[in-house]
């Protein structure tokens, strides 16, 4: 029940996992690692957590029932991340940020492109936001059909969508809006 979410969801201590120390040494296992470009990557974002807890139906009824903890829910988990946005680019100073969060099914989005507006976009605002003041490159990853929220994407800043599925209409994104966004 999304309405008890303050009650029920603990944000793991990254002090205290000491994520920093372990990328840190993750990174400093690889070789030569000014040949690459380093990507991190942040599985399950904001609404794709509130799914994987909820269950992807009652996910799905709590913007109607409940649409103020489902703003307090996404910024919250908006908050998590950008701290974990922090510490990896404190411990590996990476190339891309590469965030991940399924918007949709082969044939739609698993709402309306305005509901996804009032919910899902500040937080994906906050996000871009934050990994460019980083000086780093915003690619996002979102399975299936995503073309009507595509303008928002380029409008917020996202620099790359990973994967663009064949069920988007990719030849009128490349035409309209490839010179500012890579599709990847």
């Amino acid at each position: 029940d999304i309405s008890s979410w303050k009650e029920k969801v603990a944000f793991p201590d990254l002090e205290a996992m000491h994520a920093r120390d372990i990328l840190k040494q993750m990174w400093a296992s690889i070789d030569h690692p000014e040949d690459y470009v380093t990507n991190v990557l942040f599985l399950s974002g904001a609404w794709e957590r509130m799914n994987q807890l909820l269950g992807m139906e009652d996910a799905l009824c709590a913007f109607y029932d409940d649409p103020e903890a489902v703003h307090g829910f996404l910024e919250a988990m908006c908050e998590y991340k950008l701290k974990c946005i922090d510490i990896a680019c404190e411990a590996v100073d990476p190339d891309v940020i590469h965030m991940h969060d399924d918007w949709g099914s082969s044939a739609n989005l698993f709402f309306s492109p305005d509901m996804w507006r009032e919910f899902i976009k500040p937080v994906e605002q906050r996000i871009c936001d934050h990994i460019h003041s980083k000086g780093k490159i915003y690619e996002h990853h979102s399975c299936g059909y995503i073309t009507t929220i595509i303008p928002d994407l380029v409008e917020i800043g996202v620099d790359a969508i990973n994967p663009l599925n064949i069920s988007n209409d990719m030849e009128w994104i490349k035409r309209e809006y490839g010179d500012r966004i890579t599709l990847m």
